[in-house]
């Protein structure tokens, strides 16, 4: 007899899935990580975005703050005397070197309130090629761009001059400085560098001039000689002091006069950049901050001869009746990121600065590109006009 072996059940558990299943969850899987993905890449995008506008306001709030801190200065000349000049310019130094002038500045041609700008599809390189009779300052008979910014400034963008002293601690002259003397002496070296542009004032009356001698000596001079700096002076035989200077009664103060224009940066974009001509016409441009393609600047006038210092109208710097009515200035700036972003689509906007409308703003229309970009104004009073007047 033949003994039939027992068939073993495996149980459901064990046996698997089928090929079916296996798709179905393989489908399901794939559902799941592009979802996943996609909340990824969104959120990627959306921090890069988020991170780039965090940079521009980051660029921008440092741009002010060089503006800022150096227009709320404009005006200063210690105890605010009537200042004399002896350096020997010319009409073009003029405007860098008055400092009967808090503020000055060049406004490009056709870049006014009402008009609009139009970037070409590469804005730098109009930089090196900008005419200087492209911009205007508020003479009569308008003046070119000062021969340090020729070449340098981007087309559509303004120029703003901002001109200011600061006092020396501890500098004080050894004894009288009579009319006709060619020098201010002192106990111990100046520390003031060969073509410093600096003043002596007795809150009375100032001379402006060039120092002609080394940090390390004991005495300024403005002989005629300025170790190659300019403007320089002009012959002391020629022209004397606005009067006696008495010992213990008078100072020195050094100057300041720097000028705000967008160039080209280090990297190729265009850039906030800076002038001092602390020794002269001979300063070095420094890049602050990049990614400004545009400056506008306004300026605030008050018209009305009264105590009550409140700007009449924003005008242009070609618009300007008196230079010394100006008593506060309206800086816009378009800001912009470095690179494109690809995901982003393409910027076709145009944006008003310094206004509110067509008739009152600067309408400038950038390149077609997939930059980000944001328009950044501020207004800011020169206080020094405030304490001082007019004039």
């Amino acid at each position: 007899m033949m003994i039939k072996a027992n068939k073993q059940t495996t149980p459901a558990w064990q046996r698997g899935i089928t090929l079916i299943e296996l798709m179905v969850a393989m489908v399901i899987s794939l559902i799941l990580l592009i979802g996943v993905g996609s909340v990824y890449i969104s959120s990627k995008r959306s921090y890069a975005v988020q991170e780039e506008y965090a940079r521009m306001q980051e660029n921008a709030h440092f741009a002010f703050q060089f503006l800022t801190q150096d227009i709320r200065q404009a005006g200063y000349a210690g105890c605010n005397p009537v200042i004399n000049s002896m350096l020997n310019l010319t009409s073009a130094d003029d405007d860098l070197f008055d400092f009967t002038n808090a503020i000055y500045g060049w406004e490009y041609t056709g870049s006014g309130p009402g008009t609009t700008v139009t970037v070409g599809a590469d804005p730098l390189a109009a930089a090196p090629n900008g005419d200087k009779d492209d911009w205007d300052d508020h003479h009569a008979t308008p003046e070119d761009l000062h021969a340090s910014l020729q070449g340098r400034v981007l087309a559509g963008t303004d120029v703003v001059v901002i001109k200011s002293a600061r006092e020396v601690p501890n500098l004080i002259p050894s004894g009288n400085t009579p009319p006709n003397s060619a020098q201010v002496d002192f106990p111990n070296a100046t520390g003031i560098k060969q073509g410093t542009v600096v003043m002596l004032s007795d809150c009375d009356k100032a001379d402006l001039f060039m120092n002609g001698a080394a940090a390390t000596a004991t005495s300024l001079t403005r002989a005629s000689g300025c170790g190659g700096y300019t403007p320089c002076n002009i012959q002391p035989a020629n022209k004397d002091w606005s009067h006696n200077y008495r010992a213990g009664e008078y100072r020195v103060v050094t100057t300041t006069s720097r000028a705000y224009f967008i160039g080209v940066g280090a990297s190729g974009e265009p850039a906030l950049f800076r002038i001092s001509y602390d020794q002269g016409t001979g300063g070095t441009p420094e890049e602050l901050i990049e990614g400004v393609e545009s400056m506008q600047v306004l300026y605030g006038e008050d018209l009305v001869n009264d105590t009550v210092f409140t700007p009449t109208r924003y005008v242009t710097f070609d618009n300007v009746t008196d230079i010394n009515n100006v008593i506060s200035v309206r800086i816009s700036l378009l800001m912009r990121t470095p690179a494109e972003m690809p995901a982003r689509p393409t910027d076709t906007k145009t944006y008003r600065l310094g206004g509110v409308d067509n008739a009152t703003a600067v309408t400038l229309d950038p390149t077609n590109d997939k930059r980000l970009r944001k328009v950044f104004t501020t207004t800011i009073v020169l206080r020094n006009k405030l304490v001082t007047g007019r004039g």
